[in-house]
């Protein structure tokens, strides 16, 4: 899209499915004579509406983010929202401001298009009454409270959503510091998600018809909000303590490798079968790609004792990474690879990037920043 890789979570299901059972729920409420068939084709329209609702708003903030001069990797759609991956984080609380604002404007602006529209095409018939309204009407309506839900969601003060993003980008301002904006944003958000559960639950035991629906829906999103936050600020913690620190200081300079000439019989006994871990394979020094169970699965076993484990080693630049590479950057690569990254200086292998080194590393920083928070408060 735009040039953008767009991709869907899994997780968005969840809202999806949550969606079409609140329209339907609602439908069989306020047009019961419409039946079951009918009911049930309102219920599903609510995945596209919501789809186009949430990649409207997560373009929007590609575009903003683009315009502020910060490149966007991927947009990703997720459990009642999406994820704009950006190469860095935006430079000034002013960045910040102008990238958090945009969506939910965008989608403010998308949804009364689509209420006026569906008003129009009710012809005299209320939208609230479906049987009357038609269901092009309640369509292009329920896409347009979509895109109103979608901007009111976001708008909310919790970090990572846009109204988080603004809290963080005027407590920045106003402290000159990113991590206590971002820790700030995220304690904030905790509060107000676990509120929605509470209030939530509360909602789902009330007596009165739509109790069940709303009380679901407000939990639903208080979790949300709760476990976004937290995972929200560990990300930032993570990006904040790997910023400026080259591979060469992490990596590992004692290492296993699995040796160009040896068969993929030998390197699935010694090495491959015994772990889910890739291994670098070299000629001497010479780093020639990485090997892992999944490649010699792809081989017949029968040909396991004649064919050279170089054969079957994968070369490519998002395998491997360079020792002055800088670790907020590598870490995609990292996550990729799960276990291991080689790191390869003028076509040789000089060190392994592993991930229990790196998940230390930013267990010391958080440590760290803990004590200074601990003794600037005593």
């Amino acid at each position: 899209m735009l040039g953008v890789e767009v991709a869907v979570d899994w997780s968005w299901i969840g809202a999806v499915v949550l969606a079409a059972w609140t329209l339907a729920t609602v439908g069989e409420r306020l047009a019961p004579a419409l039946g079951p068939a009918r009911l049930t084709l309102l219920g599903a329209a609510a995945a596209p509406a919501l789809f186009v609702a949430l990649a409207l708003h997560e373009l929007a903030h590609g575009l903003a983010s683009r315009a502020c001069g910060v490149p966007v990797r991927r947009l990703t759609l997720f459990l009642l929202g999406g994820i704009t991956d950006v190469e860095r984080a935006p430079a000034s609380p002013r960045s910040e401001a102008i990238s958090a604002l945009v969506a939910p404007l965008v989608n403010v602006v998308a949804g009364l298009v689509c209420l006026m529209i569906a008003g129009l095409l009710a012809a005299g018939g209320a939208l609230g009454d479906l049987a009357r309204a038609g269901l092009p009407a309640v369509f292009i309506g329920w896409l347009g409270v979509a895109n109103l839900a979608t901007a009111a969601l976001n708008l909310l003060p919790a970090f990572p959503l846009d109204g988080g993003r603004l809290l963080r980008a005027a407590v920045w301002r106003a402290t000159g510091d990113v991590e206590r904006a971002t820790r700030w944003s995220a304690w904030v958000s905790q509060a107000i998600g676990w509120a929605f559960v509470v209030v939530g639950v509360g909602l789902v035991f009330a007596a009165y018809d739509v109790g069940v629906v709303v009380g679901v829906w407000v939990a639903f999103v208080g979790w949300f909000l709760a476990s976004a936050a937290a995972q929200g600020y560990a990300g930032f913690l993570v990006q904040d303590a790997l910023a400026g620190v080259p591979v060469d200081r992490l990596m590992r300079r004692r290492f296993r490798a699995v040796p160009a000439n040896v068969t993929v019989r030998t390197a699935v006994r010694v090495w491959l079968a015994r772990t889910n871990e890739s291994f670098a394979v070299v000629d001497g020094e010479r780093f020639l790609g990485v090997v892992s169970m999944h490649e010699a699965s792809k081989l017949e076993p029968e040909v396991w004792p004649t064919t050279r484990v170089s054969a079957i080693a994968v070369r490519a630049p998002s395998l491997s990474a360079s020792p002055g590479d800088d670790m907020a950057d590598v870490m995609e690569r990292l996550d990729e690879r799960v276990d291991s990254l080689p790191v390869v200086e003028g076509g040789c292998l000089v060190g392994l990037l592993e991930r229990p080194d790196v998940d230390r590393w930013v267990a010391k920083y958080a440590a760290k920043r803990s004590a200074e928070l601990r003794d600037a408060h005593t």
